[in-house]
C-alpha cells in the first residue's frame, strides 16, 4: 500500500501510540467517509488515492507516480473552520488569494438610482441601467501588512440573460468618499462598498468574486436571487428589481442628476414678459421655481452652469403635448435672465426659474425633467 503523508491527521489522537493499520470515520465537508490509516514514528498515514477520493478529486498511482485531479477548491478562511468550496454565503468571511491573501465578507447587496462617489469620481446609472450596490468587509489575515486598493477585487455581476457586468474598480470605505489606497496592519478590518452598474430591468442572481492580482485563485460564487434588496418608490416598478426610466415627482423633494440634486420649489402663471422676450396678448407665462443644490463634497469645481447643460424642461398639457421652455434661466426676483453661473461649494443652495410661453387659456398638467438619473414628472394641474 503506497501512504502519503497528512500532517493534520494528527487531530485523531493516536501520536505517540504505536498502532497496526486501523480504519477511522474522518469528516470531510460534513460528510462521513471511512479511510484507512496507519501509524509510524508518531506520525500517521492515510492512503492517498482513497484520501483524494473522498475529497471529490480523482487519483491515480501509476509507476511509482501519483497523479492527482482536485475539484473546485474549496473556499476558506484563514484560522477558521474550512467553509464550502466555491459557494459564498452572506455574512461568512472567506479568504481570497495564496500569495497576497485578503479577507472577505459580503454583508448585503442592494439595488439602488442613485449616484455613487469615490475619490473624484461618480459613478451613476443612465436611464436603461441601475445600481448594484454592495457592502462588505475586508480583513488582513497575514502576519505583515496587506496592501489594499480599488484595484485588489474583481467582481463580476450576473444578470438573468447571462450577461456580464464587471466593476470598474471603484471601492469605496464605508463612510467616506476618498478612494481606497492604504495599508491594512495584520487582522485589522474596514467596512467597503462597491457599486456595479446592471440593467435597469430584471434582478442579478449570481455574484463572482476573485483576487484580481492573483490569476488562477479559488473564485467565490453568491446566489443572490433571494437576498438582494430591491428598488423603492419611486424608482420601482411593480417588480422591485426593474427600475422605472420615468418617475412620478413630488414638489418640495431633491432629485439627482450625475452632480446636482434639485427640485420644484413653485408653479405660478404671469401675463408679465420677461426682459429679453416679448408676449402676444394671447400668451402668458408659465414659470417654475427650482432648487440647485450641490451635494458632493470633494474639491472638483462644480458651477451651476454644467447644470444649466444638463437639463431639459417640458411643460406638457391634458393631451400631452409639448411646450419646450425658454432658452434662458431666470432670476427668481426679477424678470430678468441669469447672467452669472456661480461656483457652488458642497451643501450650497442655488435657484432659478424656468419660463415657458404658452397660449394665454392653457392650461399645464405636467412638468418634465429630463437630464437627471431618471425622467422625473411633476404634477402641476392644481395651479391657476
Amino acid at each position: 500500500m503506497k501512504l502519503f503523508r497528512w500532517s493534520w491527521l494528527l487531530a485523531f489522537g493516536v501520536a505517540g501510540v504505536v498502532l497496526a493499520q486501523q480504519t477511522v470515520s474522518v469528516l470531510i465537508n460534513n460528510k462521513t467517509a471511512q479511510l484507512e490509516t496507519v501509524q509510524r514514528n508518531g506520525k500517521v498515514f492515510v492512503e492517498a488515492v482513497a484520501f483524494a477520493k473522498a475529497l471529490g478529486a480523482t487519483a491515480k498511482l501509476e509507476g511509482g507516480k501519483l497523479s492527482v485531479t482536485t475539484a473546485n477548491a474549496p473556499l476558506y478562511t484563514q484560522g477558521t473552520t474550512q467553509q464550502a468550496g466555491g459557494i459564498g454565503v452572506l455574512g461568512q468571511s472567506y479568504t481570497l488569494g495564496r500569495t497576497k491573501p485578503l479577507n472577505f465578507l459580503l454583508r448585503s447587496a442592494e439595488f439602488q438610482v442613485s449616484r455613487v462617489v469615490i475619490g473624484s469620481e461618480i459613478y451613476a446609472p443612465s436611464l436603461d441601467q441601475k445600481l448594484l450596490l454592495l457592502r462588505g468587509t475586508v480583513q488582513n489575515p497575514q502576519k505583515v501588512e496587506a496592501y489594499l486598493s480599488n484595484y485588489h477585487f474583481k467582481l463580476t455581476a450576473v444578470d438573468t440573460n447571462g450577461e456580464n457586468h464587471v466593476f470598474a474598480n471603484f471601492l469605496g470605505r464605508e463612510g467616506s468618499t476618498t478612494a481606497l489606497n492604504l495599508y491594512l496592519k495584520p487582522t485589522q478590518k474596514i467596512d467597503v462598498f462597491i457599486p456595479i452598474l446592471v440593467p435597469a430591468k430584471g434582478t442579478i442572481p449570481k455574484l463572482i468574486i476573485e483576487n484580481k492580482d492573483e490569476n488562477g485563485s479559488p473564485v467565490l460564487r453568491y446566489d443572490l436571487s433571494k437576498s438582494i434588496r430591491g428598488l423603492s418608490a419611486p424608482y420601482a416598478a411593480t417588480d422591485p428589481f426593474t427600475a422605472l426610466s420615468v418617475v412620478t415627482a413630488t414638489s418640495g423633494v431633491y432629485y439627482s442628476t450625475k452632480k446636482f440634486d434639485f427640485k420644484l420649489a413653485s408653479v405660478d402663471y404671469s401675463t408679465e414678459a420677461m426682459t429679453n422676450e416679448s408676449l402676444e396678448p394671447s400668451e402668458r407665462l408659465l414659470l417654475a421655481t427650482f432648487v440647485a443644490r450641490n451635494p458632493i463634497d470633494n474639491s472638483d469645481s462644480r458651477y451651476l452652469l454644467d447644470l444649466k447643460n444638463d437639463l431639459e424642461f417640458s411643460a406638457l398639457d391634458a393631451d400631452d403635448n409639448i411646450n419646450k421652455a425658454l432658452y434662458d434661466w431666470y432670476k427668481v426676483s426679477r424678470p430678468e435672465p441669469l447672467r452669472e453661473f456661480p461656483q457652488m461649494v458642497f451643501n450650497q443652495e442655488a435657484k432659478f426659474r424656468i419660463a415657458f410661453k404658452i397660449p394665454r387659456d392653457l392650461l399645464v398638467k405636467k412638468l418634465k425633467v429630463r437630464g437627471g438619473l431618471r425622467d422625473f414628472v411633476f404634477d402641476v394641474s392644481g395651479t391657476k
